[in-house]
């Protein structure tokens, strides 16, 4: 029996061996109950010992060996449909739920992918709002910048014109005669009108 469950003989083979093995063993007992009632008037309290501590280990032995084979037996059993529906389902329910995950993995990556696209599209669009805005700034500084330059040239021209007006009346009040002090005049008054005029057309 144990040199067929070592070498992996057929689980039917195996099975009707142990069968042999429980009868022969069965047999065995019978006898050697028989051998120690019949000789009971012959042996000692020390020889009664000895055949029940042989007949203990003989037992012990036999046990190991049913246990060996029916471990033999149990895993060579055939499986039932049921079992294998159960697998079946199993591995289908693996399959279902692998196939959920890259499925979820991929909505998930496909949602970072546009986030990351919207949030590129929005720092480009800031960018340019800011550069434009940056455009605005230097052309109305630039634009401050000419109004103030413009203002400051009026208001010396302005102070200039108000000078030679004060010259002219000066020069009015002293009564100076002469042909110096006339073409003095003149000349103070032509460069008064062309100032007048000049600021006029600023203003």
């Amino acid at each position: 029996m144990m040199k067929a469950v070592r070498i992996g003989s057929d689980r039917d083979e195996v099975r009707a061996l142990r069968a042999v093995y429980v009868r022969d063993f069965e047999e065995l007992e019978r006898r050697h109950d028989r051998y120690v009632c019949a000789s009971l008037a012959n042996f000692s309290s020390n020889d009664l010992e000895g055949q029940r501590q042989w007949i203990q280990a003989v037992i012990y032995d036999q046990q190991k060996l049913l246990a060996a084979c029916d471990k033999y037996l149990n895993l060579t059993k055939p499986q039932s449909s049921a079992s294998v529906a159960t697998r079946a389902s199993s591995r289908h329910s693996s399959v279902s739920s692998a196939q959920a995950k890259i499925l979820e993995a991929e909505r998930k990556e496909q949602e970072a992918r546009l986030k990351l696209q919207q949030a590129e599209d929005e720092a480009k669009h800031q960018a340019e709002e800011d550069e434009s805005l940056r455009e605005l700034q230097v052309r109305q500084r630039q634009i401050d910048a000419d109004r103030e330059q413009r203002k400051l040239r009026d208001e010396m021209e302005l102070q200039q014109l108000t000078g030679a007006i004060m010259q002219q009346q000066l020069a009015d009040i002293g009564g100076a005669d002469g042909a110096d002090n006339e073409t003095r005049a003149m000349s103070t008054s032509r460069w008064v009108y062309e100032k007048t005029h000049l600021a006029a057309e600023h203003f």
